[in-house]
């Protein structure tokens, strides 16, 4: 009998390279295995396994799979060879002779050759699916990746069944500040928890998988979205660390697509992203629903993003001036420049073409072109003898990847002569939290050309009191949204039980230790969107330094701010 027989090598040579299963391998040694058997004298193979749980592949325990049997019958008296698998579990081959056959030493050597090229085989689909499955799997989490969620999209739109499925792309709010307290070992923890509570919401005809970072999605049944809805909005992870338990309170952001018919899978991811990205840093509802006019809004917002550069070029940005007024002496003290793009079509809202430039990474040559702008007016004021007042210019927190950025600010303000004093760089309180070392190198940078430096929106984030302490800023100006509630503080004592009062008083709690505590470090400070005499006379109580709003002057155009100017020189 020759090992290397004609029928071992088609054998051989019939099993597929790409084996994806034990399962599928089986049927096709099945298949080819009959000559070699017949040569050999065996009546059934059988094939046993038993392999550990991984965070991949469940436990198999005493698998027992026919790989062929003699329609004339065996002697039930098996000849075994064991191996071990690559996961450190147990494969064995048995062989069980026909009745007609007398096996001996040599007989067994090949038996024992045969089980080897058996157990090779297994080897090979075993690693082949445990790599099919790593390649659809997340590796922090241990769910589905955005490959594998595809491809369970792709295998319901295979069986028509996609429109009975909705996807929810859910994003853990704040996590970049559990990875900050906690470091990249717990906030990786966090990811994995998370992602077994989710994991044990969902049936067997159901997934999640992670697409990255803190964001997850979610295929569940139309019937179960309510149910998911109210499941992820009250999330609470128990994690030990330093032997102490913790309790951490996760909440998310959920964007909602019923998948329809006809849907692919990468029409899925691409129009959950489109709804992620316009609804990216807008208030409102943790729960956002995909509609067909988000499509015209991006197309819009591409339109936008493309017409840039032409716009730029031919300076269709106008630089209006707001004032800024000095609450102890009630005089002009500073203005703040703001943008606006004049299309031929008609006057652009800001609101409507900077969060667009913002995303496209344009927003860093617009804020530069406004401070130039801002220096050429400087220039002409200057010259004829006008006694101008500090001018804060906004500044994208994408500028901080921009290690010379202040050089580059300097250069400008070089080229114009402008005196660095009547310049104010106002930079939005977010800033921190992305690149801290990185904003307070160029606070530092700047502050040492004579420049000033001011924090925009301040008191809305979750380190505000840091950056107050850490940075060498001039000026912060307190958010809007401190004076929104206010009024009525000014006018009359609030009765206690009424929501509303005391969301006023504690706003003006607020404001007061801002301000002490601002001032205690040598900072000014300054709030936006002061309307009536209520909210200017209480901030004047509470020690703030400055205003800005329509109480007292709207964004006005450059002549216009000049007549102001006029006016005290």
């Amino acid at each position: 009998m020759n090992l290397c027989s004609n029928e071992l090598f088609d054998f051989f040579m019939a099993i597929p390279d790409s084996m994806g299963s034990i399962e599928e391998l089986s049927g096709y040694i099945a298949k080819t295995v009959p000559p070699v058997c017949d040569m050999l004298g065996i009546g059934k193979i059988e094939l046993s396994l038993n392999t550990p749980e991984s965070p991949y592949e469940e436990r198999i325990k005493d698998s027992l799979t026919m790989l062929y049997c003699y329609s004339e019958g065996y002697v039930n008296t098996p000849v075994s060879n064991a191996y071990t698998t690559h996961s450190g579990g147990t494969a064995e081959v048995l062989f069980y002779p026909r009745e007609t056959a007398a096996w001996n030493n040599g007989d067994l050597e090949h038996l024992k050759f045969f089980a080897s090229i058996i157990n090779l085989l297994c080897a090979k689909a075993g690693l082949t699916k445990h790599a099919n499955i790593l390649s659809v799997t997340d590796a922090v989490t241990g769910i589905a990746n955005t490959e594998g969620i595809s491809a369970f999209i792709a295998d319901c739109c295979a069986k028509g069944e996609e429109s009975s499925y909705t996807a929810l792309y859910t994003n853990i709010k704040n996590f970049r500040y559990f990875n900050r307290q906690l470091g990249a070992k717990y906030g990786d923890v966090i990811l994995k928890k998370y992602a077994e509570h989710l994991k044990d919401f969902l049936r067997r005809d159901e997934i999640c998988g992670r697409l990255g970072d803190d964001t997850y999605l979610a295929v569940v049944k139309n019937e179960r979205i309510d149910k998911f809805l109210k499941y992820i909005s009250d999330i609470r992870l128990r994690l030990s660390i330093d032997d102490m338990m913790n309790t951490f309170n996760i909440q998310s952001r959920t964007c909602i697509y019923p998948i329809a018919r006809g849907d692919t899978a990468s029409t899925v991811l691409y129009n959950i992203s489109i709804a992620i990205n316009l609804t990216k840093g807008a208030p409102g509802s943790d729960h956002i629903r995909f509609v067909p006019a988000m499509l015209e809004h991006l197309k819009r917002e591409k339109e936008i993003a493309g017409s840039f550069s032409k716009a730029i070029a031919l300076k269709e940005f106008d630089v209006f001036y707001q004032p800024k007024l000095d609450l102890n002496t009630s005089s002009l003290c500073g203005c703040e420049a703001l943008v606006r793009w004049s299309r031929t079509s008609g006057l652009l809202a800001p609101s409507d073409f900077l969060p667009v430039l913002e995303k496209d990474g344009t927003i860093c040559a617009l804020d530069l072109y406004v401070l130039e702008e801002v220096c050429i007016k400087l220039r002409e004021w200057l010259d004829l003898g006008l006694t101008p007042v500090r001018i804060s210019t906004n500044f994208s927190k994408a500028h901080l990847h921009n290690h010379f950025l202040a050089e580059d600010i300097m250069g400008i303000i070089n080229k114009y002569s402008i005196p660095p004093e009547y310049i104010e760089i106002e930079l939005t309180e977010s800033s921190g939290y992305d690149d801290f070392a990185s904003l307070s190198d160029f606070v530092n940078r700047i502050k040492n050309y004579g420049v000033y430096t001011s924090i925009d929106n301040f008191g809305t984030g979750y380190s505000s009191l840091k950056l107050m302490s850490d940075l060498e800023i001039d000026v912060i100006k307190l958010d809007r949204s401190f004076v929104t509630d206010t009024s009525s503080l000014s006018a009359k004592e609030p009765q206690s039980g009424t929501p509303t009062l005391n969301r006023a008083q504690n706003n003006a709690v607020v404001i007061k230790a801002i301000i002490e505590m601002a001032h205690a470090l040598g900072i000014k400070v300054i709030c936006s969107g002061v309307e009536n005499d209520e909210q200017k006379q209480l901030l004047t109580q509470l020690g703030c330094d400055m205003i800005q709003g329509f109480l007292y002057d709207k964004p006005l155009p450059h002549s216009e701010f000049e007549k102001r100017l006029q006016g005290i020189s």
